[in-house]
């Protein structure tokens, strides 16, 4: 089966998932959902689909740029890129937070903190490295995104793995192990956290590899509904269950969806896809600064900026930061791990990818 250049499942997935995650703060931070609910881990499970997405996104990245270069190269290529994804939004963030002191560190109800963390803890942010430097987030969205980039590490190697084995068994035995790993890991050490997550990456992996494979004989319009029964069993499941099952059947039944073809959720899955990042990033400040700086307006006033600022301050910032440096990333890679002219670059979806912590 041909490895689609967009997938509208794909942006679905993202968008759903962001729209859980905004939700969730929104709703905790309005005490509409009380302190210690259930449904409160739905936002992080929002984030561990994200992470499937993230890794079948960036597989399929490879398998475009993928010519029989060196593993080096390849990886060299694909680091570049992915600094210039993730840094410079996630700097700026960091940078006005440290500056102006925003409290952005930890929702709770009615109000969000602020973490004074120092000239090292600024670095440790900075540089996205703040589980393993043991330093508190400062803005909660980050926790996320130094296991994305240490886990971009890997990707290649694996990309490499699923293309040249011929069975998908090679990649669930993997699974396993990494499930084994995660298991130990708190055993081990707390900087080893990255451990945790790996059974919630590799599923795309699996899916990438299931893609090429697998012919696409489910209804389109069954693919929201397992989403909805995916986070209904993640609701119900033990306070303690880490989701790692759930991403596993998302990376196996995936590759069986037909597209979605309704033209108004494909352009709307789409939008909220390519903003999501931002949006991601933004969207405590703009909850911040509605209900809190200015929560001498009216009702009605702090939900219209908050609106407005949450569709204006992600757009803003794509086309003045996140997609010119995106493109000039893409330019420095390339310059720098320039592509072998032999070869056939293999098919798959654009490059739309990163995952957010809830």
């Amino acid at each position: 089966m041909r490895r689609d250049r967009d997938s509208a499942n794909l942006d679905l997935l993202r968008a759903i998932a962001l729209i859980a995650v905004v939700s969730v703060h929104v709703l905790g931070f309005l005490s509409v959902i009380p302190p210690g609910s259930p449904l409160l881990r739905m936002g992080r499970f929002a984030v561990l689909l994200f992470f499937v997405h993230t890794s079948l996104v960036l597989t399929q990245s490879l398998a475009r740029r993928y010519r029989g270069e060196r593993w080096s190269d390849l990886l060299g290529h694909f680091l570049v890129r992915r600094c210039f994804r993730i840094y410079p939004l996630s700097i700026l963030l960091v940078l006005t937070v440290f500056t102006f002191k925003i409290p952005a560190a930890d929702i709770g109800v009615w109000s969000i903190h602020y973490v004074d963390l120092g000239v090292r803890g600024l670095l440790a942010n900075l540089l996205l490295v703040q589980n393993l430097t043991y330093t508190p987030s400062i803005a909660g969205q980050l926790w996320s995104l130094p296991l994305e980039m240490q886990m971009y590490v890997l990707l290649p190697f694996l990309f490499l793995l699923a293309h040249r084995t011929t069975s998908v068994r090679p990649l669930l035995g993997l699974w396993v192990a990494a499930l084994g790993l995660a298991l130990v890991q708190p055993l081990i050490s707390d900087r080893l956290d990255l451990g945790q997550f790996v059974p919630t990456f590799l599923p795309g992996i699996i899916a990438y590899h299931l893609t090429g494979t697998t012919r696409r004989s489910w209804p389109s319009w069954a693919w929201p509904v397992f989403l909805g029964a995916l986070w209904a069993a993640y609701r119900f499941s033990r306070p303690y269950d880490h989701g790692w099952v759930l991403c596993l059947l998302a990376g196996l039944a995936l590759p069986h969806f037909r597209e979605l073809r309704h033209t108004w959720v494909r352009g709307a899955a789409h939008e909220l896809a390519k903003y999501s990042y931002g949006t991601y990033l933004t969207h405590v400040f703009a909850l911040w600064l509605a209900f809190v700086r200015l929560g001498a307006l009216p009702l009605a006033g702090r939900w219209a900026v908050f609106l407005v600022l949450l569709v204006s301050l992600p757009v803003l910032l794509y086309h003045t930061l996140e997609a010119p440096l995106i493109r000039y990333g893409t330019r420095l890679a390339d310059r720098w791990f320039p592509q072998r002219a032999d070869g056939t670059t293999l098919s798959s979806p654009t490059d739309r990818t990163i995952a957010w912590p809830a």
